[in-house]
């Protein structure tokens, strides 16, 4: 049996998981706003951890994790816990603390040392060729995969909402999948936009004896008719990786 944990307490979009991809020996608990993530003795009989797309606090009175609960999570990976983490075009938000003690961060980017994520950009990448996306360019289209068991029986995938990740120079993660030669960026901060060829949308990092994948998109996994789990391989792929990850 696959237990695994789905938080949704820290104001996350991804909030159902899609039905008929997983069978009865998966099972999907749910931690509600206003619950709070649980010890560690507790978090550990869980093999796996989802955050689906955490809306950033956009000020220091909204803070979203404490210390205690990156320590928490910190040493479930590291004894075995395995976490996925998504974004979306969103990205998150980074401001400065006038205190350095405050006890709170208002962004995923507390989690980096565990992910090696250092930032996801404020943006959203998207294709001008018809060939590379759907009906937008921002409907991202792939059909080439590296050899890798979150590809295995992958054909073509939709990414859609998507942005990219800055991996950590410190805490470095490795490289899973990127963009393609051509693909654009469009900053929401500015509107403006530039070529981001070969940039990270998923990496993974291993701890200890545990790990994290994060991926710069969230619909895929979503029940979404257009850009969800009905849509060519999208199913197949948020299978693989949650197969993949709760077996490390």
């Amino acid at each position: 049996m696959v237990r695994i944990l789905v938080d949704i307490s820290h104001n996350e979009r991804f909030t159902h998981i899609p039905s008929g991809i997983f069978d009865h020996e998966y099972t999907f608990e749910f931690l509600y706003p206003g619950m709070h993530l649980p010890e560690y003795e507790t978090l550990r009989e869980y093999d796996l951890l989802i955050m689906g797309e955490i809306i950033p606090a956009k000020n220091e009175m909204d803070h979203l994790f404490l210390k205690t609960e990156i320590t928490i999570i910190k040493s479930y990976v590291k004894n075995g816990g395995n976490l996925l983490i998504s974004t979306s075009s969103g990205g998150d938000f980074d401001y400065e603390r006038e205190d350095d003690d405050i006890e709170d961060y208002g962004s995923i980017r507390a989690l980096s040392p565990i992910t090696g994520v250092k930032r996801y950009w404020w943006g959203e990448v998207f294709h001008p060729s018809k060939k590379k996306h759907l009906t937008n360019p921002e409907d991202l289209l792939f059909s080439r995969f590296p050899d890798h068991p979150i590809f295995e029986g992958i054909n073509q995938i939709l990414l859609a909402d998507t942005t990219f990740l800055e991996p950590s120079t410190v805490f470095t993660p490795k490289i899973l999948f990127t963009t393609l030669p051509g693909t654009m960026f469009r900053y929401f901060v500015d509107d403006t936009e530039e070529c981001v060829d070969d940039v990270p949308l998923i990496t993974y990092r291993k701890l200890g004896t545990g790990s994290s994948l994060v991926i710069g998109s969230t619909l895929f996994m979503s029940p979404h008719q257009k850009y969800g789990t009905p849509r060519f391989n999208n199913a197949k792929f948020f299978l693989n990786i949650i197969n993949w990850l709760s077996n490390q």
